[in-house]
């Protein structure tokens, strides 16, 4: 596993805790098929920053970043 990777597999782990803090955002991502997941997993994996990884996450379910 690399080292900003979850335990849950393909996950980034900052991924994993932006979304386990945003409801309606792991709602969302739950009901994606799986193309859409790897898009979003795709541009989670290139995000910079805490906040950039927020707004990804935010985007999923149209809710602002969680600050």
């Amino acid at each position: 596993m690399h080292r900003n990777q979850s335990p849950a597999g393909d996950l980034p782990l900052g991924f994993s805790m932006a979304l386990a803090q945003n409801g309606p955002a792991m709602t969302a991502f739950a009901a994606l098929d799986q193309i859409a997941r790897e898009e979003i997993i795709a541009r989670a994996k290139m995000a910079r920053s805490k906040a950039e990884m927020r707004e990804i996450v935010s985007s999923i379910a149209g809710t602002p970043p969680l600050v």
